[in-house]
């Protein structure tokens, strides 16, 4: 079975979670009158210490803050410091805000989240293909209309939000369930790989996603390149 990761594999949403963070982080009546790019690259930079919808509220008190994150460890002591509750009301800032986004300008929500280049063809090899699934943070709504705009058809019955939980436990459940030997799993976020306990379970990280460079210096974790995984994906049953 293949277990694709959505934002950082197949989507580049980068500019969608800059636009929905900001303007729940801000809030109405409360924005600044300008964005710095400066601010701007920051956030890119740090994109690679996500896990999930709220972390992008986490980012921009951050970077409003002055607070440097030079590794995976900095940012989770921040996690630590906002706690549980803050968390939560992170995560229902943001998808407040994307889920009005999508419903005042549905059209310019679809464009800030594009395919990364040469995943579509690879993506049509086995969208019909029961074995192939979609895992990600983000709602499985949210990645239906996406991938539909792209103007391929992906059942929504193959496509699982992971929310908080391991990754590594629905796919595990989905071997458990349909007698298959073997699962794949391919993300863009090394925290979810190096994770991975059950030996059926192989994981890849994407090399074009959101990654930070010693994440493909490493050699505990295969690496996989966009060639590769077209090569994988027309290659999949």
């Amino acid at each position: 079975m293949l277990f694709l990761d959505f934002d950082g594999v197949l989507c580049n949403s980068i500019d969608e979670c800059y636009v929905s963070s900001w303007l729940a982080f801000y809030g109405k009546g409360e924005r600044p009158t300008a964005i710095s790019l400066s601010e701007r690259r920051l956030f890119d930079s740090y994109r690679p210490f996500i896990r999930r919808g709220a972390d992008y509220l986490l980012l921009q008190h951050c970077i409003r803050s002055g607070i440097a994150l030079r590794s995976q460890a900095d940012f989770d002591a921040q996690l630590s410091l906002a706690g549980d509750g803050r968390m939560e009301d992170f995560d229902r800032l943001f998808y407040e805000q994307r889920h009005g986004l999508l419903d005042r300008d549905r059209a310019y929500w679809l464009a800030l989240n594009q395919p990364f280049p040469g995943i579509l063809p690879a993506l049509g090899a086995v969208a019909a293909s029961a074995a192939a699934h979609i895992i990600s943070t983000k709602r499985a709504d949210y990645i239906f209309e996406i991938v539909r705009s792209w103007g391929l058809h992906w059942p929504t019955e193959r496509i699982y939000c992971s929310g908080v939980e391991d990754k590594e436990s629905y796919v595990r459940e989905s071997l458990d369930r349909t007698g298959m030997e073997e699962g794949i799993i391919i993300d863009d976020q090394i925290d979810h790989l190096t994770r991975l306990k059950d030996p059926r379970v192989r994981g890849y990280l994407a090399s074009w996603g959101y990654v930070k460079p010693e994440w493909l210096a490493q050699r505990t974790i295969p690496i996989i390149d966009r060639e590769g995984f077209a090569a994988l994906l027309k290659g999949f049953p």
